[in-house]
């Protein structure tokens, strides 16, 4: 029987061949994953470029004696350690207690927590078991007690420095998440980097002696490594190289490792389990191996931060210009440099396949055991593949260990970086191609005991690879010279160089050498029996290996402490700590504002007139507004329209109508006066207060709508009948409360009538309660810390937004003084700060940039000290503009937040700088919120790390559209979960990650487009300043991507350029099939893209 296939046939069964091709050769896609830009970038894995020195290298051979004098350990070099004993006797009046928080990678941490203890001796203080954060980029958040023997750590120092594991329960409130909820009088965040012994008894001691505590964050590279008592820098080294051992299970693993390592490579084929579980051979009967460890660093961000060609062609060059792009904005130090000037300067990392003859030269053969110890390769296997050629006995955890032997470890970057680093340290000779935190710990701890250590000359190195025509014997000649001294002499420490890589003097002095018990591979034979007893030890604890028990979370054991999901019912639950809402449910926002307690004084300030209302004039101004409205005739569910510029009398006004039950509507005082115009139409207010020269635009409703002047001059632009009144004669009047009509007001009551952007659609009015202002208030007073210590607030949010009417609702509640400025204006803005010493602010990401680039003017034009923190919403933040903030304003710390009018400008933030700089997130939930990743076609509930739209359900979440059901079904579902639009995802931390607009993308015959993605590689063309990619109709394919795009000065970009350029990195249904240039994007205040404009402008030439 014959089986026939028509073209389309035939065309499906090609399609489905390509997607399960992953399926059936998954070591072809497999080695690519994280390391690599992109999953077809680098499929024509690129061929060995130092072909020559390769075959050199395959048929080189070194004599018995030349491979001997390459193993030998080294000579006696004349030092011997001296981390001795302090003999200052341990103080026993402690002066409180310290805290750290230390970020970035296990040897960065081990840095930090040497200096920790030296910190808390300067000051005589009891150290706290050091707190390690989250790393930011492996995300492992393994603890101190998970990675170090902290009982040795403690018994070891316990002469030295008071050391606990935990606080007493007088300051148990001194937690991570107290400090990441609020400025903290016990928090010192501005230790400079290396500061003196000094800094810290002025700055520091005084804390400790008026709480009793304080705690340190961040507080990586904290401590000089100059002008230190020799007893201070002894205990650093006795902290770094003696006390801080890690746990039983990672030294049981490595202890394993070494074994495999040092026996003959056929004895270790077996498998891994079997082996742990029986050796039945013995070591002593044969010659231990020696084994050399290579450290490889060779990831991505370091293979795009250098801007080196790695020989993997053009795709493998926009692959890594775009990652740049993204990353730092295209912006690192070598991209003015050529690749010829990089290599001279040893700027360039080696590839595998350059270390690998680097190993050849210096007389490593193919018999060599090598074990690898390294992240994920960037390239992944294919780019390995010719150092395994050269060294086909290479090894790494995974090849040495079975998956059961590295279950505690695996997943977790610490612990298997505290893994290598073991191995590293039992190793005959350890060699570091890559410069780093790793790199620089092994040559200082392996100096401390005397051990070869191969420190790559990457300046010759470079210079040796530039010249194509060198022959292997020139090759090998020129390595060997150039490294003769840099096999593990001791070099003295120079001034600011780290005493944790260079040891000598302050760590050693010049004597005859001793010896040091440190586990040997000559030692392998008699020590097997006591191995033995060891790996039954490991044997039973993985039989008696369980799941961790989940921490009790919102009173369900289900969820997962780290990431908040509940398997059940995926839901992903609020991290932070929960506030509690008030249970009246006959209560309006006004009274729960005002009946707060709290020590404020001026509640509001006029930035540019300095007129200011006490918190008693702010509630006698709404007493007397309420007075007004209810003289005539506002009830209970009347609007109430608001156009009018920020201005201190606009929270008082809308604070007056909600304390009646009426409801507030804004309107931009940009809009033109058919834009407000629609906006009355669908809300019908009965009153409007607006300014004088704001009174044309109400001039066109048909309405006959009553108006009440905001400003004190009283002569409107345009003379009107509806102006009924001012509010400076409204202020004068003493209010009469007894004749008020007030009707009852609950907290699921309208408050207010906020009208969305409109972005992408139609404006749509957005019922926010009562209850919904109530939970944003508390969210916020919590967020910063408003209730404890002294804030002061620059509103430059339009208040006609939710984002600035929440700060104008909100900071009443706590006694914060906000200052208001009426418009932006980047001078105006400054100079608030420095005169009213602001404390807070929040601003959009255009005047972040701004900021960043005139930091030098205008830090030499305005005092900007007083500034804390900075909140940023609209869209996430780059890592260089977070950094670049944090290096040119070093006291200030960024936050980010995700919110929208529907959820009352809640939804989720980052509450510290730690936070922030978990690049690309919007943060964590924000308390008492809920969340769902939603898959768009199919609605499953997602997992962690998987993309879909985000739903949002909790106390901040609009009651619906205004007179709009449709639309309110659709995004409203009846248990209550508001369906953002938004693609996103959540990682292993709870962490959200907005990645495009749903109703943005782009649906090209069923293929899904995301127009930020395309944006994105669009903007690392050299001669585009900005674009804006939109859905383009088509009556064959429905839709396909248009982009907009701004010229950079001077060029003459074609379209057939533009399009060529996206066509040679996407797939083909990603393709840019349309070009036009513009001026500029429109863009809303918040940066927004306005794409529906851009839409309509794309469509109208149809």
């Amino acid at each position: 029987m014959k089986l026939y296939f028509s073209g389309s046939q035939r065309a499906a069964i090609a399609g489905l061949f390509v997607v399960l091709l992953p399926v059936f050769l998954p070591n072809l896609f497999g080695p690519l994953g994280r390391a690599s830009p992109s999953m077809f970038s680098e499929w024509n894995a690129p061929k060995p470029r130092h072909l020559a020195l390769l075959q050199g290298a395959l048929q080189g051979q070194f004599s018995v004696q030349q491979q001997s004098k390459l193993w030998s350990p080294l000579a006696n070099q004349g030092w011997k350690p001296c981390a001795k004993p302090t003999n200052e006797p341990l103080l026993e009046n402690s002066s409180g207690y310290i805290q750290v928080f230390l970020d970035g990678g296990l040897n960065q941490q081990k840095m930090g927590i040497c200096d920790a203890v030296a910190v808390a001796k300067i000051l005589n203080a009891t150290l706290v078991i050091p707190h390690l954060e989250v790393n930011p980029v492996w995300q492992d958040s393994s603890s101190f007690t998970e990675i170090f023997d902290v009982d040795h750590f403690i018994d070891v120092l316990s002469n030295e420095v008071s050391i606990v594991k935990e606080l007493p329960s007088d300051f148990s409130w001194s937690t991570r998440e107290y400090y990441a909820t609020g400025i903290r009088a016990t928090r010192i965040k501005t230790a400079p980097v290396h500061a003196s012994a000094n800094w810290y008894l002025e700055n520091v001691l005084p804390i400790l002696q008026s709480y009793g505590i304080a705690a340190i964050s961040p507080f990586s590279h904290r401590l000089t490594f100059d002008n230190l008592p020799a007893n201070i820098q002894h205990l650093r080294c006795k902290v770094n190289f003696h006390a801080l051992a890690f746990v039983p299970h990672i030294r049981a693993l490595g202890d394993t490792l070494v074994n495999r390592l040092c026996s003959p490579p056929n004895k270790v084929q077996a498998t891994k389990t079997e082996y742990l579980l029986e050796e039945k051979y013995q070591i002593g009967k044969e010659k231990a191996q020696k084994f050399v460890v290579l450290h490889l660093r060779f990831d991505k961000d370091m293979a795009a931060h250098s801007a080196c060609d790695f020989g993997g062609g053009k795709a493998e060059k926009l692959a890594l210009a775009k990652y740049r792009q993204v990353i730092w904005q295209g912006r690192v130090l070598n991209s003015q440099f050529t690749y010829e000037e990089l290599r001279n300067q040893g700027r360039c990392p080696l590839t595998p396949e350059e270390i690998g003859l680097l190993l050849a030269a210096l007389g490593f053969d193919n018999n060599t055991r090598l074990y690898l110890a390294s992240h994920k390769v960037y390239g992944g296997e294919a780019r390995i593949s010719t150092l395994r050629k050269l060294f086909p006995l290479m090894e790494d955890k995974k090849s040495l260990a079975s998956v059961e032997e590295r279950a505690k470890v695996e997943g977790k970057a610490s612990l298997l970086a505290a893994v290598d680093y073991y191995v590293s340290m039992q190793s005959d000779i350890f060699i570091s191609a890559s410069p780093g935190n790793m790199h620089n710990a092994l040559v200082g701890h392996r100096a401390y005991l005397n051990l070869k250590t191969i420190r790559p000359n990457m300046a010759l190195l470079g210079q040796l690879f530039l010249n194509r025509s060198m022959k292997w014997s020139e090759f090998q000649g020129a390595v060997l010279e150039g490294h003769k001294s840099r096999q593990g002499q001791i070099r003295s420490r120079k001034e600011k160089q780290s005493i944790y890589t260079y040891p000598a003097p302050d760590c050693m002095t010049v004597g005859k050498a001793v010896q040091f018990t440190i586990y040997r591979r000559e030692q392998a034979a008699t020590n097997i029996s006591k191995r033995s007893a060891t790996q039954t030890s490991i044997r039973k604890s993985i039989r008696k290996r369980h799941r961790i028990p989940m921490a009790p979370n919102n009173g369900n054991p289900a969820i997962d402490p780290r990431s908040g999901f509940c398997k059940s019912n995926s839901i992903f639950y609020s991290k932070r700590k929960p506030t509690a809402h008030p249970p009246n449910h006959s209560l309006d926002v006004t009274t729960f504002i005002s009946s707060r307690a709290h020590h404020g004084k001026v509640a509001f300030v006029d930035a540019s007139t300095g007129h200011q209302l006490t918190f008693a004039n702010l509630w006698r101004a709404v007493d007397s507004v309420a007075t007004f409205l209810s003289d005539n005739g506002v009830r209970k569910g009347h609007v109430i329209l608001i156009l009018s510029p920020n201005s201190v009398f606009v929270p008082a006004v809308c604070l007056a109508a909600m304390s009646l039950g009426a409801v507030i509507t804004t309107a931009n005082p940009l809009n033109t006066a058919g834009e407000i115009v629609k906006q009355i139409a669908d809300s019908k207010p009965v009153l409007a207060f607006t300014t004088r020269q704001l009174v044309p635009k109400l001039s066109e409703s048909p309405n006959l709508l009553r108006i009440v002047l905001l400003d004190e001059q009283s002569k409107p632009a345009v003379e009107s009948t509806r102006i009924v009144a001012t509010l400076e004669e409204m202020l004068k009047k003493q209010p009469s409360g007894t004749r008020r009509v007030r009707d009852r007001v609950n907290q699921d009551d309208t408050a207010a009538l906020l009208y969305s952007s409109g972005t992408t659609g139609a404006s749509k009015g957005v019922e926010t309660s009562h209850k919904n202002f109530i939970a944003m208030a508390q969210i916020l007073i919590g967020r910063f810390g408003l209730d404890e210590g002294e804030h002061r607030f620059l509103c430059v949010a339009p208040m006609f937004h939710i984002y600035g009417l929440a700060y104008a609702l909100a900071l009443p509640a706590s006694g914060t003084t906000a200052v208001i400025l009426s418009k932006y204006d980047m001078d105006d803005m400054l100079s608030a700060i420095e005169k009213y010493r602001i404390t807070n602010t929040s601003l959009v990401p255009p005047v972040l940039v701004a900021l960043v680039k005139g930091a030098d003017e205008i830090r030499s034009r305005y005092d900007l000290s007083s500034l804390r923190t900075v909140s940023c919403g609209g869209a996430p933040m780059s890592k260089e503009v977070i950094e670049k903030v944090v290096e040119r304003y070093p006291t200030v710390a960024i936050l980010q937040a995700y919110g929208l009018t529907e959820s009352t400008a809640v939804g989720a933030s980052t509450n510290s700088l730690e936070d922030s700089r978990r690049y690309g997130t919007v943060g964590l939930l924000s308390p008492n919120m809920e969340a769902k990743i939603v898959e768009s076609n199919t609605g499953e509930a997602l997992s962690m790390n998987r993309t879909g739209e985000i739903w949002l359900r909790g106390p901040p979440i609009m009651k619906g559209y205004f007179r709009n059901a449709e639309a309110t079904a659709l995004t409203l579902d009846p248990e209550g979960w508001l369906k953002t639009g938004d693609l996103c995802y959540i990682d292993d931390d709870g962490f959200i990650f907005v990645v495009d607009r749903l109703k943005e993308l782009i649906k090209y015959k069923g293929y899904q487009v995301p127009p930020a993605e395309l944006e994105a590689l669009l903007l690392t063309h050299p001669e585009i300043f900005d674009v804006a990619v939109i859905q383009f109709p088509d009556k064959e394919v429905g839709q396909y991507p248009m982009a907009y795009v701004v010229r950079k000065a001077g060029s003459n970009l074609a379209e057939g350029a533009v399009m060529d350029f996206v066509a040679g990195q996407v797939a083909p249904y990603k393709k840019i099939r349309r070009v036009a240039f513009i001026a500029s994007i429109p863009k809303n205040q918040s940066g927004k893209i306005l794409r529906k404009d851009l839409v309509q402008l794309a469509t109208s030439k149809l």
